[in-house]
């Protein structure tokens, strides 16, 4: 599964100076024999992972809330991948997951990345 978060432009908000950055988002998994997870269940625990939902469409009157909810919450990609992989250690469907994320830095001449991956029991 990929997930990718489209914000893409530094914004000011609260006399702040943000800078927004894309992230790629990568999640695997080997369910318990018998057991399975829907993929919109699997985006959701993705999605909840991330600093701020991810919208496909938005107006331009909702992107000062959007970038102001993701300011609320910031996360790194090592925050990102730990709270996905929290989430999947404690889904007793799940046998093995890897999940990995990328952030592609505005700011820094290089991209962030984590990676996580475990075979439970």
């Amino acid at each position: 599964m990929l997930l990718r978060d489209r914000s893409r432009h530094p914004k000011r908000i609260r006399d702040k100076s943000v800078s927004n950055q894309r992230c790629e988002l990568i999640v695997s998994v080997r369910f318990v024999d018998g057991q399975s997870i829907s993929f919109e269940e699997l985006f959701q625990l993705a999605e909840a992972s991330a600093s701020a939902p991810v919208y496909s469409i938005i107006k331009r009157g909702d992107e000062k809330r959007v970038t102001e909810d993701a300011y609320e919450n910031p996360k790194f990609v090592e925050d990102t991948v730990r709270d996905l992989a929290d989430s999947l250690q404690n889904d007793s469907r799940i046998q093995w997951y890897q999940c990995s994320s990328e952030n592609f830095e505005s700011i820094h001449t290089h991209n962030a990345f984590a990676q996580i991956e475990s075979v439970k029991g």
